[in-house]
């Protein structure tokens, strides 16, 4: 048994599990059929080890001409995954990238108060340049389960110097926005009345989560598309020319 697949399980991973997902890596994108064949494994064992790697956010299944088809997330998602429990991925998480082909395109869907932290917290981890843009934030953002959370994500964002402007819904209360622009490296505005955002969304480099509120259940959906992060970049900055500095 090799190195990595040793640390795979030492992370959590079984056997079945840790040679899909090494293999996955490998190829990048791959049908299931691609898979039984690289690992030599039964197609059940496949279908499982794949159900499980997509739950913990590592695999992204899309449809392609009505075909599954299954695409390797980047590893640092164990980070996420294990940070609490105290174990050192990193040097794994190198070993896992050097096998990775990454590529440009990757979906991954969040669900619950939680899935909006791991998945905006995700794309300040990979945020290499910014500014952050927030369009259409609002008084939901504001749930018990966020507000220190939002704390915490501002002051690591702050600490790395990376700006981010924010356009939030008319009717958010002033109390937020002047939380909101009392951090350094921030600027929060309201959007211009009539315009409702019952979805929001956060952009960054090349990444766009929209995040759907769906009662106690919310819906993040994390994508890295440069089209699409173009387009909303676009989007926000008509926007942003429309509205005005709020004076303190």
């Amino acid at each position: 048994m090799t190195e990595i697949l040793i640390n795979l399980q030492k992370a959590g991973f079984t056997g079945t599990e840790a040679k899909v997902y090494i293999s996955l890596l490998e190829l990048s994108r791959a049908k299931a059929s691609d898979l039984i064949k690289a690992t030599h494994m039964h197609r059940n064992l496949v279908y499982q080890a794949l159900d499980v790697l997509i739950k913990r956010h590592l695999v992204t299944k899309v449809i392609e001409k009505s075909c599954s088809v299954f695409i390797a997330n980047d590893p640092v998602r164990l980070l996420d995954e294990y940070a609490e429990k105290g174990r050192d991925l990193e040097r794994l998480i190198d070993d896992l990238r050097t096998r990775h082909k990454a590529t440009s395109r990757e979906v991954v869907i969040y669900e619950g108060i939680e899935g909006i932290a791991r998945a905006t917290e995700y794309a300040l981890q990979q945020t290499k340049r910014g500014p952050v843009y927030a369009l259409g934030s609002s008084n939901v953002t504001e749930t018990s389960g966020l507000i220190k959370y939002w704390q915490k994500y501002h002051e690591e964002r702050v600490r790395r110097k990376i700006w981010m402007h924010l356009l939030f819904s008319s009717d958010t209360k002033a109390e937020i926005m002047r939380h909101r622009n009392q951090f350094a490296y921030t600027e929060a505005r309201y959007l211009p009345a009539g315009i409702e955002t019952p979805a929001w969304f956060h952009i960054v480099d090349d990444i766009v989560i929209t995040e759907i509120p769906s009662g106690n259940n919310p819906i993040s959906v994390f994508t890295k598309s440069k089209e699409l992060s173009t387009t909303m970049h676009s989007y926000f900055n008509y926007l942003w020319k429309q509205t005005k500095k709020i004076e303190s």
